[in-house]
């Protein structure tokens, strides 16, 4: 038996009982999207799309001119960016159409604020009769409390007042404990108060940016025929002349053009054989026709998309054949991607989830059916083993190297949870029937609508823990089965769940109903997610072994605590405490 998951508690085994989470939309996350490839002739890649998890940007441009292609809007077309109800609020609580910014979740104009904040109705940003320019700040004591309007800040007085104009106080910025903003142009953040930038004399603006003609060098605006520091020449329209070109010393750390700083000399990048360019995004890193090859200093960009070449960034990755493990192969099955409708290109489903943020609220009726139709609108988001919170390892030690990726989508109504996970795995290897059924690749989720949680999983009220490994799908124990004393699993009933598998993966769509009170728009949830790899060897008395696993969210907790029945060892599938904290979207 795997240890990972045995206990203390006579003949416990904990089953996790998997909840297949796709992603939301652009929630709000700090990461802009893919910017487009570079065109044939171009110099740059195309520019990100804004906000949300990395979208597919727009092609470069295929003229001689040096202009990038346009990037995508977000990650891959029917996205909603920050501000959108339900959603995390943009940079200064800026929320659509006036809506409330309430704990970094945008409510639409209209609903009701929590309790905690006085339970008034959403309006211009105003939570009734606080939270808005010049009203108190909402909360028991108003010195402490928040402002829900857009461009508000709390004052010592207990008064929200306006922030990120010239001269006052930043806006808090996109996500807590991120740099504040401010909005007027030609300023930014400095000390928690908004001063000029952008102008010869002042610092550089976000963005390495000054006004033309002048240059930014050293995160300070350089006039026209200004000096760039002691070596860097003068500032000519807009550029320091003795740095930032090909073979010239970079400009402290960048280049021009797009080209690639390397030991401190700017050097040509993204065609073939050269290295890949630096960008936040992949797309940007190489010409069109070709993907880096690698990560770090080591990729190069090669050509793409044909048969046993690397596999082009996209939603048409290969022209011939099938993307396989990072390779275009011929004989490989281009099954329908089960996460995404048979109706409907991939392009206009939603992206960018943030399940530990804000769960979307699921409104069409599930047909449980194995194929994902109903969830397009419902935002995807990707747990592998490289973005992970933590991956635990059972056998050999390898690292984050596990190929394995699931993309899921998870919403919530007044019956329970939704969910459709979608897991690329070539090398899937299912569970043994029996009593081990994390013991094979598969995914877990965990959720609870209790507040009033103790760590112990299999006994803090109305928990729940499904593991999938297709075609074995079951309920772990939660408190209901324990106060039952009850077997340690159960398969979950016929219509709860379907699944299935091909060469390239397996997937598994849940509809699992609320285990005690029913919640609401604006309620907290917990919830956590995980997915199990399993491509090793058998070993003596597993029918399969499990290599290791990737936690969605962990939470620092105790690393054991004990009732004096049941050890939890600070991991999701016994410690409910290590799971994330989620609203519940209108």
């Amino acid at each position: 038996m795997n240890l990972g998951e045995s206990h203390t508690r006579a003949n416990l085994v904990v089953l996790a009982v998997f909840c297949s989470i796709a992603a939301a939309d652009c929630t709000g996350s700090s990461s802009p999207g893919d910017g487009g490839q570079m065109g044939v002739n171009d110099a740059n890649p195309g520019q990100g799309g804004a906000g949300g998890l990395p979208g597919q940007g727009g092609a470069g441009n295929e003229s001689a001119s040096d202009v990038p292609g346009a990037g995508g809007a977000d990650s891959g077309g029917s996205t909603s960016p920050c501000g959108a109800p339900g959603y995390t609020c943009c940079a200064g609580n800026s929320c659509n159409n006036g809506g409330c910014c309430v704990s970094d979740i945008c409510m639409a104009p209209g609903g009701v604020c929590s309790a905690a904040l006085g339970g008034g109705t959403c309006n211009a940003g105003a939570c009734g009769n606080c939270g808005g320019p010049g009203l108190p700040c909402c909360g028991a004591d108003p010195k402490t409390g928040v402002c829900t309007a857009a461009s508000t800040v709390c004052a010592s007085s207990g008064t929200c007042a306006k922030c990120g104009e010239l001269g006052i106080a930043c806006c808090a910025g996109a996500t807590p404990g991120a740099a504040g903003t401010c909005s007027a142009p030609g300023t930014l953040c400095s000390n928690n108060f908004c001063v000029p930038c952008g102008v010869p004399g002042s610092a550089c603006c976000a963005g390495n940016q000054c006004g033309q003609p002048a240059c930014c060098y050293d995160n300070l605006c350089v006039g026209e025929n200004g000096v760039c520091g002691s070596s860097a020449g003068t500032c000519k329209a807009g550029r320091c002349s003795g740095c930032g070109v090909a073979t010239q010393p970079c400009c402290n750390g960048t280049c021009y053009d797009g080209l690639l700083c390397t030991g401190g000399t700017c050097t040509s990048c993204g065609h073939t054989g050269e290295p890949c360019c630096q960008s936040s995004t992949t797309s940007g890193q190489c010409q069109s026709g070709l993907a880096c090859s690698g990560t770090g200093s080591d990729g190069r960009c090669a050509r793409c998309g044909q048969l046993g070449d690397i596999c082009c960034v996209g939603s048409a990755p290969c022209a011939d054949g099938c993307c396989s493990g990072g390779r275009c192969l011929a004989g490989v099955s281009c099954a329908v991607d089960a996460s995404v409708s048979p109706d409907l290109p991939v392009g206009q489903c939603a992206s960018g989830g943030a399940p530990c943020s804000a769960l979307a609220h699921f409104t069409g009726t599930q047909v449980v059916d194995g194929k994902d139709d109903e969830f397009c609108n419902i935002p995807s988001f990707e747990l592998n083993f490289t973005n992970a919170a933590k991956v635990i390892e059972w056998n050999t030690a390898t690292g984050r190297t596990y190929p394995e990726r699931a993309v899921v989508r998870v919403g919530w109504d007044d019956k329970g949870i939704h969910a459709f996970f979608r897991v690329y795995d070539t090398n899937f290897t299912p569970a043994a029937l029996g009593v081990t059924p994390w013991n094979g690749d598969g995914v877990e989720i965990f959720f609870t609508t209790s507040k009033d949680l103790t760590g112990f999983t299999q006994e803090d009220l109305n928990t729940v823990h499904v593991i999938a490994s297709p075609p074995v799908v079951v309920h772990a124990n939660d408190s209901a089965a324990l106060a039952a004393d009850s077997i340690e699993s159960t398969p979950l009933p016929a219509g709860q769940f379907a699944t299935g598998s091909d060469t390239t993966g397996y997937w598994v769509e849940l509809d699992i109903p609320w285990v005690g009170p029913v919640p609401t728009a604006g309620s907290q949830i917990r919830l956590d997610f995980q997915l199990n790899s399993a491509d090793g060897p058998r070993a003596l008395g597993d029918s399969y072994v499990r290599d290791a696993e990737a936690i969605f969210y962990m939470a620092t907790v105790p690393s054991t605590v004990s009732d004096g029945s049941i050890v939890a060892y600070g991991e999701p599938y016994d410690d409910d405490l290590a799971w994330c904290t989620s609203v519940l979207s209108p």
